[in-house]
């Protein structure tokens, strides 16, 4: 009867242990807090439109086969593309200067006849446009 009420005994105290050790431990710890950052309402005076050069020619198509040279968000609307405040074009001298382009687009497929723009803005993009498989690519693709 003794080993019963002594194991009984151990077990209330370990669990009282515990528990004091785990309330302790969760008052003395830094509690979760959530942090958001404050929303800024666009304004109309923002533009957030983003322009796309393709710097290559697609094969023999300079406009990539489109009609203009440059497409606004009204081309965009008429595709139905979900996003329709861009501008493509591939005309370089649309804006100040090549780096203020958010992308560039280069046809991977052949071989560049300029090279790569010396100037790169840190949040431009460069997009490696391919619908052939490498086996069909007239020069190595690095």
């Amino acid at each position: 009867m003794k080993n019963i009420h002594r194991g009984r005994l151990a077990i209330l105290l370990t669990s009282g242990i515990s528990t004091f050790l785990f309330v302790r431990h969760y008052a003395n710890s830094d509690k979760p807090t959530a942090s958001y950052d404050p929303i800024v309402e666009e304004t109309p005076s923002q533009n957030n439109t983003k322009y796309i050069l393709l710097y290559t020619s697609y094969f023999d198509f300079i406009n990539w086969d489109h009609s203009t040279k440059t497409k606004g968000p009204d081309f965009f609307r008429s595709t139905k593309c979900p996003v329709t405040d861009c501008v493509i074009t591939t005309q370089p001298d649309l804006l100040p200067s090549i780096d203020s382009f958010d992308a560039l687009v280069f046809n991977a497929a052949e071989r560049w006849p300029q090279p790569k723009p010396a100037l790169r803005s840190p949040s431009q993009l460069y997009v490696a446009a391919i619908l052939e498989s490498p086996a069909h690519t007239t020069h190595v693709l690095e």
